[in-house]
């Protein structure tokens, strides 16, 4: 009886140790919150902004910044990326890439009317880009710190990733969109995918999962809560 103990002991011990390396995945991104400035206040350190985007401490998710995406247009000419921070990620694997969203109400339109995309840009190891993607998708909600995510699967040769944030809205009025705890995360379970089709495995997996911006994984387990 003591020798079993001793082994079910054991057993628990070495599970205690292997499982912590996979059951949490560390975000890739510097400063996802924007709480350290960078040459000013309204930039945040390692990251760059472009057209109306700026850090803010209007709204916040956690700590006490944001990043603001002021009047938001038809096009999508509001964006910010992880530059000059370098991520370095692995071939051939999933990763998760996702954020929190604050839209402001413009009491005019619906929260639909505006859209956001990711777009995701792999690069070799030389820095050259050897694919991009920008998938987008509709927001569903106002005033309200809602988190939307999406999962992408890197090329073989991909080396480094570069992550940019746009915005823009199909409705009558601009209104402002805010940002806080972005996520990068990997690499996760790999989704299965048809093996027939292979240049559209991204959108079939959002086909599955695109009614719930919430849990958009879903289908490749229970990744980020």
């Amino acid at each position: 009886m003591k020798n079993k103990m001793l082994f079910i002991l054991s057993l628990l011990f070495i599970v205690l140790i292997i499982c912590p390396a996979n059951a949490t995945h560390q975000n890739l991104f510097i400063n996802p919150s924007f709480e350290t400035e960078g040459d000013d206040t309204e930039d945040a350190y390692n990251w760059q902004q472009e057209f109306n985007t700026f850090r803010s401490d209007e709204y916040s998710l956690t700590g006490n910044w944001s990043m603001k995406q002021e009047s938001v247009t038809t096009s999508y000419s509001r964006n910010f990326r992880n530059v000059p921070q370098t991520i370095e990620v692995l071939g051939d694997v999933a990763y998760v890439v996702g954020g929190h969203y604050y839209l402001i109400d413009n009491e005019v339109d619906d929260a639909d009317d505006f859209r956001i995309r990711f777009i995701v840009s792999w690069l070799d190891e030389e820095g050259e880009e050897i694919q991009s993607e920008a998938p987008s998708e509709d927001l569903e909600t106002f005033e309200e710190w809602t988190y939307i995510r999406d999962a992408f699967l890197s090329p073989e040769e991909a080396k480094y990733a570069v992550i940019e944030v746009e915005s823009q809205y199909n409705g009558d009025e601009s209104t402002d969109i805010y940002w806080d705890d972005m996520v990068l995360s990997g690499p996760v379970d790999k989704p299965v995918w048809p093996s027939w089709m292979p240049g559209q495995r991204r959108k079939i997996l959002n086909r599955e999962s695109v009614f719930n911006h919430r849990r958009r994984i879903d289908t490749i387990g229970d990744i980020i809560e």
